[in-house]
């Protein structure tokens, strides 16, 4: 996935923001000044909420769980009125994807809205079916974008803590091989199966090869006969 751009509005610490990552380099530093404190610099500036509004965009759940310590709406901005939204645009291997979703707003209420290619293919009859719909589309699901997208010391849980049977899930997850195992049976039996054929093509091979032999040999012996009957021809 190609993020191309995203913004939010009442999300958070922004009233508004709008950030398009088109025109950049893949690599993008973004670094902030927090003018209510100057003795925090960037602390505090609202870098971490661009990430949260990302994955708020994508699964409907920030990165530090903020609507389950603090509650549902505690996602939009102190004070806002007319509910909060946030929305991004993606490239997908299958098309552009857009995704917005809302929060109490006065017309979308708490919907997702997702469109591929302009077309509204991944909307399901309820909200956790139209989640379930974007993560089979974009191939990762929320804890995989927590844990291998974004890195941040205080945001997210370090690999080290993750017991080797959740790496190996997280790892086929990354390289899209959601059934590994699955997968691995598959392979070894075309393998089985294609050793299987090149024995029994050998076995062939060899009986042909060993009938070839014999007619040779018949061969030889047939010309033999035919030079000595010849050659009794012209004697007489």
């Amino acid at each position: 996935m190609k993020l191309l751009n995203f913004g939010a509005k009442n999300f958070l610490g922004y009233r508004e923001l709008e950030l398009s990552l088109e025109k950049f380099e893949p690599i993008i530093l973004i670094d902030g000044h927090n003018h209510d404190f100057t003795a925090a610099s960037s602390n505090g500036a609202g870098k971490s909420t661009l990430a949260e509004a990302i994955a708020y965009t994508l699964f409907g759940k920030t990165i530090r769980n903020v609507e389950k310590r603090y509650g549902i709406d505690s996602i939009m901005h102190t004070g806002a009125k007319g509910g909060a939204s946030v929305w991004l645009e993606a490239e997908l291997p299958t098309g552009k994807l857009r995704i917005e979703r809302y929060r109490q707003h006065p017309e979308f209420q708490n919907k997702i809205l997702a469109w591929l290619d302009g077309e509204d293919v991944v909307r399901g009859r309820t909200a956790a079916e139209t989640d379930d719909r974007l993560e089979q589309l974009l191939g990762f699901n929320y804890d995989l974008f927590c844990r291998a997208v974004v890195i941040h010391s205080r945001l997210t849980e370090s690999f080290s803590t993750v017991e080797n049977r959740y790496i190996k899930s997280i790892t086929e997850r990354l390289l899209g091989l959601r059934d590994f195992d699955g997968l691995r049976k598959f392979v070894k039996t075309q393998v089985d199966r294609c050793e299987s054929e090149a024995g029994t093509a050998e076995s062939k091979l060899t009986n042909v090869t060993v009938r070839l032999e014999e007619l040779a040999r018949e061969l030889e012996n047939l010309e033999e006969k035919t030079e000595e009957q010849l050659a009794f021809e012209k004697l007489n």
